[in-house]
């Protein structure tokens, strides 16, 4: 079947030639003579034959007197505008299937925040450093798997100026052990008393750390 669709449309393409040619022809033709005329007439029978046998032929294709068409294409080709089929790229996805191919959204976990205690402050003050705001989250990768992200910013109050600062966020499971940490990383190592600086920290999820529900910040520093 596929194979006589083809050859229909390459007998058109060659009768519609055909057609605008004698078309052409019987247009720039002077009938001078009797003979001349009888020739003429003659030539216009086979002309219009052509163009009969070429809506045959548009028929058969099942094109209609409007232009548009009501060829189909089996599963994995689409229609061109030449009246062919020709199949998609192997990495091209039909407008049927795409949407059920997408990957599904996922939600973000953010983990909740526990007091930080004195033992977690270089001098044992939870009021040296102030944390307006911290967020510990739990990403996903999709295939690759998820990863906790950090973001913060600090502020220096400990009453006199800091360097080197450790900044981490402690994971704590459901039963209240330690399962891992996110390594905060300061804009700023060097603050001055009553400085701020944003801070960031990425984790990747592995057997243990996967079990994370809570995070406590602690902080480590050198007096400058």
């Amino acid at each position: 079947m596929q194979r006589n669709f083809y050859e229909v449309s390459a007998t058109l393409v060659k009768n519609l030639f055909t057609l605008e040619y004698c078309m052409n022809k019987k247009s720039n033709a002077r009938v001078k003579t009797t003979t001349r005329t009888k020739k003429m007439t003659a030539f216009g029978l086979v002309c219009i034959t052509l163009s009969v046998m070429s809506g045959v032929i548009k028929m058969a294709m099942g094109q209609t007197t409007s232009g548009t068409t009501n060829l189909a294409c089996p599963n994995g080709y689409y229609l061109a505008s030449n009246y062919l089929c020709y199949q998609y790229p192997s990495n091209q996805l039909s407008a049927s299937n795409y949407n059920t191919q997408q990957p599904s959204a996922t939600m973000d976990i953010v983990l909740t925040r526990y007091a930080s205690t004195p033992d977690g402050f270089s001098d044992g003050n939870v009021s040296s450093i102030q944390v307006p705001f911290v967020e510990v989250k739990k990403v996903s990768l999709g295939s690759s798997g998820n990863q906790y992200l950090m973001q913060g910013t600090l502020r220096n109050t400990s009453g006199h100026d800091i360097a080197w600062l450790d900044i981490n966020a402690m994971l704590i499971d459901s039963d209240g052990h330690y399962v891992g940490m996110v390594w905060g990383i300061p804009s700023i190592e060097h603050l001055s008393q009553g400085q701020s600086t944003s801070f960031s920290g990425i984790l990747n999820e592995d057997s243990q750390n996967a079990r994370a529900k809570a995070y406590k910040m602690t902080f480590g520093w050198e007096t400058a």
